[in-house]
C-alpha cells in the first residue's frame, strides 16, 4: 500500500511526490522481498525549519482540539 497518505519513513513531501516516492519504497521492498535488484533510489527530502516544525505542531494542536466531524464554516 502507498500513497500521499501513507509515511512510515518520515518523507517530508507532499501529494504526488509522495505518492510516487512511496510507491518505490514499495516497489523496493517487493524486489527485497523476492530477492531481486533494484537500482531505484530515493533522495530523503531535507529536514524541516524551526518555523515549518513549529508550524506542524500548531496544526495537529488545533486538529486535536476540533471535535471529528464539525465543520467550521469561513
Amino acid at each position: 500500500m502507498c500513497g500521499d497518505w501513507v509515511d512510515r519513513t518520515g518523507h517530508a513531501s507532499w501529494s504526488t511526490e509522495k505518492a510516487v516516492v512511496t510507491g518505490i519504497q514499495a516497489a523496493n521492498a517487493v524486489a527485497d522481498d523476492c530477492h531481486l535488484k533494484s537500482n531505484v533510489s530515493i533522495i530523503q527530502a531535507a529536514s524541516d525549519t524551526l518555523q515549518l516544525t513549529a508550524l506542524r505542531q500548531l496544526a495537529r494542536t488545533i486538529r486535536g482540539a476540533i471535535p471529528f466531524g464539525l465543520e467550521i464554516k469561513p
